[in-house]
């Protein structure tokens, strides 16, 4: 069984109970004294991953005489991981990345022609990282996820707001 990840500077420590988890706390302690490593209290925090039917009391755990902070989200490797495994909250952090790249080559080329912006957008704006990892979202998330990209080719290639997304497409490979 997998009871820790680490990545650079960041560690993650899994275990089935809180009893289990606090002896890993404090195996990490151990090895900080020897090894002469200091773990922030403010930036730990601990996460419990239980089914809705459980009522469960959360329990005090404490690395370096500080208790550590309850979150229902963590953001590991730029993938923002829910408490309850739904993958809204990795889809909404997907949405600022078309605007934040298509306002970039709307600034940097646009002089361009409309086929040099297209083979940009392609390049460097049509990306999901670990969205085939997506299993359990809304709708109403994906929907956001496709207006926003439906939007930046729109602005891109100088479409209003208003304007048909199924005409401007039709019109773009003609």
């Amino acid at each position: 069984m997998c009871k820790s990840l680490c990545y650079a500077d960041d560690m993650y420590l899994f275990a089935p109970s809180a009893i289990g988890l606090q002896k890993l706390i404090d195996v990490c302690q151990q090895h900080d004294v020897v090894h002469d490593i200091v773990y922030h209290p403010v930036k730990s925090m601990c996460m419990i991953i239980v089914p809705k039917m459980y009522k469960l009391s959360i329990p005090s755990l404490s690395p370096n005489n500080a208790d550590l902070v309850y979150t229902d989200s963590i953001n590991y490797l730029g993938v923002v991981l829910n408490n309850n495994f739904n993958d809204d909250g990795d889809i909404s952090r997907q949405l600022r990345y078309p605007f934040a790249s298509s306002n970039t080559i709307l600034r940097k080329f646009a002089y361009c022609t409309q086929k040099v912006k297209l083979h940009l957008l392609e390049s460097y704006c049509l990306y999901f990282y670990y969205s085939e990892l997506w299993c359990d979202y809304s709708m109403s998330s994906i929907s956001k996820l496709r207006l926003a990209y439906q939007n930046v080719f729109r602005n891109l290639l100088g479409y209003g707001r208003h304007d048909s997304f199924s005409s401007m497409f039709a019109n773009q490979h003609n």
